[in-house]
């Protein structure tokens, strides 16, 4: 019977040693919950790097400024799926959209906390559809640069397509000898896939729609608030805001006006 043993689990000090470091670096708040997967998550790291001990990896950390990133992309990894809430996109596809297009003639996009992709694919599949492809600029980011590199290559596993209408499989996906899926390839040239930090990087400005769904639950209540007013600072006036249809602004910033588009949740900036 396998068995998670004293040793093989970062001790209570150190964990707190680590989630004091994981907030300064990115803002994301660990609950102590989450001990056996960061230990879990970290132990592959130390296996790879031959150190033997959390605390000793803990010091590694501190005195390698090249490790930091490496760091954040254990911590910072999560599952998504291709038209993942689809009431949401459906407002963007049937409303948001073409009222943007049809008021100013193009739209900037912002997918934050892209993951491996599947989101600002689905959005561009959308303007795709819509005949709007030639006049959307989508900049996807994330924290974790191993899912940035992972988007770029736009090849994903069965499961992640479990949303998909067959008739968009189609059109927009090939599978190869492995069982892999690939997005087709014309729709990468209207995305940029860039490494950003909600914290500490630069925010872009002038955007029509910012998508950031199912991030803002890892961060304490400040950062939210902080994170949000710049989300609202980069949008331009009748810009939107998507956030998860299980979160709310709520507590965190008055600045949005809440719309109910396609029975969606949305926040719009007047």
């Amino acid at each position: 019977m396998n068995e998670t043993t004293v040793e093989e689990l970062i001790s209570r000090e150190l964990f707190e040693k680590f989630t004091k470091l994981i907030y300064q670096l990115c803002g994301i708040y660990m609950k102590e919950s989450k001990v056996v997967l960061l230990s879990n998550r970290l132990r592959k790291r130390l296996n790879a790097l031959n150190i033997k001990s959390y605390e000793d990896y803990y010091d590694y950390l501190l005195s390698h400024k090249d490790e930091v990133q490496y760091f954040l992309n254990v911590i910072s990894t999560n599952e998504t799926y291709f038209f993942r809430s689809e009431t949401q996109l459906e407002a963007l596809s049937s409303v948001i959209l073409p009222l943007i297009i049809n008021r100013k003639g193009f739209a900037r996009i912002w997918s934050a906390g892209c993951s491996t992709g599947e989101e600002p694919y689905s959005i561009a599949i959308i303007a795709k559809e819509l005949g709007f492809y030639s006049k959307v600029d989508i900049l996807a980011t994330d924290i974790n640069s191993d899912v940035i590199e992972a988007a770029k290559t736009g090849i994903y596993p069965e499961r992640k397509l479990k949303y998909v209408k067959p008739e968009i499989m189609e059109k927009y996906f090939f599978k190869d000898t492995d069982d892999k899926y690939h997005i087709d390839k014309n729709l990468k040239n209207r995305i940029t896939f860039k490494k950003h930090n909600l914290l500490t990087d630069i925010f872009p400005t002038e955007l029509d729609i910012i998508f950031c769904r199912n991030v803002m639950i890892y961060f304490s209540r400040d950062i939210q608030k902080q994170i949000v007013k710049n989300f609202y600072n980069s949008l331009i006036s009748g810009g939107f805001f998507f956030i998860g249809h299980a979160e709310t602004l709520y507590a965190i910033s008055d600045n949005f006006k809440y719309l109910k588009i396609e029975n969606s949740s949305v926040y719009y900036k007047e």
